[in-house]
């Protein structure tokens, strides 16, 4: 996905504020609202002034274990959760009516918590794969 920015930092880091023009639609001013600033990486080796106007591209790495961990994560934690619900079954001698219940408790909790590490960890690790520069204006 490529996003259209405005430079508007080069000094330590080259930094950014993307243009959002599809934000207002019914909007009749015509301009458009920017973005919180974030710095990019600059591996083409663009000449970048000040208010330049950029396309960006994020990370094929970043994206691709971003998908992977979103999808993987959860669903090895709900799979885990079912298999943890039969130890608890077997070492709390639960009753047969009560087991599915805990199987689907266990399975919901595995899930909840796998989604917690998830937001914990993506907080965490929030500049991990830069977007890039490809395109400048």
């Amino acid at each position: 996905m490529k996003d259209r920015c405005l430079v508007v930092e080069t000094e330590e880091k080259i930094k950014v504020v993307p243009l959002i023009t599809d934000a207002c639609l019914s909007c009749k001013n015509g301009c458009a609202k920017q973005g919180t600033p974030f710095a990019v990486g600059n591996s083409k080796g663009f000449d970048l002034q000040k208010g330049d106007l950029v396309f960006i591209e994020a990370s094929k790495v970043s994206q691709s274990v971003q998908g992977l961990v979103s999808l993987l994560v959860p669903f090895a934690c709900a799979v885990a959760g079912f298999f943890v619900s039969f130890f608890v079954n077997k070492k709390f001698n639960v009753p047969e009516k009560y087991a599915e219940a805990l199987q689907v408790l266990f399975v919901l909790g595995f899930l909840v918590i796998s989604a917690g590490c998830i937001y914990f960890f993506s907080r965490k690790f929030k500049n991990w794969g830069k977007p890039e520069v490809v395109e400048k204006l």
